[in-house]
C-alpha cells in the first residue's frame, strides 16, 4: 500500500517552481502596485503632506515592496504546499489558495510594517494583511465561480433573491426607497406635468409683461401727441 501512494504521490507531485520565475512575476506585480502606490501618493500627498514628492515615492516604494513580497510568497507556498487540501492532487485546490493568500498577506504585512514603522509594525502589519488577503481571496473565489456558472449555464438566481443594492434600498436610515415600474413611470409623469405647469406660468407672466409693455408704449405716444398739441 505504501509503494501505492508513493508513487501516486510521485506521479501527482506539481511541478517545481523555479526561483526565476516567481521573481520576474513578482516584480511585474510589484511594479503595477508600486505604480499604482505612486499616482495614488501624488494625489493623496498634495492635500495631506507638505512634501507631496516624498510622500508619492515614500507610498509607491510600500506597495512596491508589498506587491513583490506578497506575490512571491503565494506562489512560494502554492508549490511548496505545507498544508494541502488533497495531497494526491495535482493542482491547489481552493482552500490551498485561501491558505496561500492568508499567509502570503501575513509575510507581506510584517515585511511592510517592519520596513517602514520597525518592530513595532510587525504584529499589526501582519494581522491587518492577513485579513486582506483572506477576504481578496474569498472575493476573487466567489467572483469567479460565480462568472464559471454564468458561462456554463449553471447559475440560476434563487427565487425572492434581492440584489446588494436592493437590500441597501430595503434599509430605512438609508432613505433610498425601491419603486416598480408603474410607480417609477407615474413618479416621472408628475414631475412632467410640474414642469409643464410652471412653463405655462411663465408663459402667462411673459405676455402679461408684453401687454404692458405694449400699454406704457400707448400711454407715452399719447402724452407725446398732448404735449405737441399744446
Amino acid at each position: 500500500m505504501s509503494v501505492i501512494l508513493r508513487s501516486m504521490e510521485r506521479f501527482t507531485k506539481p511541478p517545481e517552481a523555479k526561483p526565476g520565475d516567481i521573481s520576474s512575476q513578482a516584480l511585474k506585480v510589484g511594479a503595477l502596485t508600486g505604480t499604482t502606490g505612486l499616482l495614488l501618493g501624488s494625489v493623496i500627498g498634495l492635500y495631506r503632506s507638505k512634501h507631496p514628492r516624498v510622500f508619492a515615492l515614500a507610498s509607491g516604494i510600500g506597495l512596491f515592496a508589498y506587491g513583490s513580497t506578497f506575490w512571491a510568497s503565494r506562489k512560494t507556498i502554492l508549490h511548496i504546499r505545507p498544508f494541502p487540501d488533497n495531497p494526491y492532487s495535482a493542482s491547489p485546490s481552493q482552500k490551498d489558495r485561501l491558505k496561500a493568500s492568508t499567509l502570503a498577506g501575513a509575510v507581506a504585512g510584517s515585511f511592510t510594517g517592519a520596513l517602514f514603522r520597525g518592530r513595532w509594525g510587525i504584529i499589526p502589519g501582519s494581522f491587518i494583511s492577513m485579513a486582506f488577503g483572506y477576504a481578496g481571496q474569498r472575493l476573487y473565489t466567489y467572483l469567479d465561480e460565480r462568472h464559471t456558472a454564468q458561462l456554463e449555464g449553471r447559475w440560476v438566481k434563487e427565487e425572492g433573491e434581492e440584489r446588494w443594492i436592493d437590500k441597501v434600498k430595503s434599509l430605512r436610515w438609508t432613505g433610498l426607497q425601491k419603486l416598480t415600474d408603474d410607480e417609477y413611470t407615474s413618479m416621472l409623469e408628475g414631475k412632467l406635468w410640474r414642469v409643464e405647469a410652471e412653463i405655462s406660468l411663465i408663459d402667462e407672466k411673459i405676455k402679461n409683461l408684453r401687454v404692458r409693455e405694449r400699454q406704457q408704449i400707448e400711454d407715452s405716444k399719447e402724452t407725446e401727441e398732448l404735449s405737441r398739441k399744446e
